[in-house]
């Protein structure tokens, strides 16, 4: 450590500490640009397709509507509610969901 901070231009290590740490695995690869994998975790979505459900957040609260779509990968689900008495399908987070 005494030979690094003796080189000149290196003013001290960053971080906390007087020790310095070891980059972790994700942080190498983000500076030499290769693709980290995230781990995906998918939250089990607790509406099935031709539910009836009720939106209790956003611009819709309020509303009731029906399960058309549901998609586990983006945690989003499609339903179908009356707007000025025509259908309008809208996508919304599960959370903002009820179930009857």
């Amino acid at each position: 450590m005494h030979v690094i901070n003796n080189i000149q231009g290196v003013i001290k290590f960053v971080g906390s500490g007087r020790n310095p740490q070891p980059l972790r695995e994700e942080e190498i690869k983000k500076i030499l640009g290769v693709e980290v994998e995230e781990e995906v975790t998918h939250e089990e979505i607790p509406f099935h397709v031709g539910q009836v459900v009720e939106v209790t957040s956003g611009p819709f609260t309020d509303f009731s509507g029906t399960v058309h779509e549901v998609y586990a990968d983006k945690g989003k689900v499609k339903v179908e509610v009356s707007l000025f008495g025509r259908p309008t399908s809208v996508e919304l987070d599960y959370t903002q969901l009820k179930g009857y």
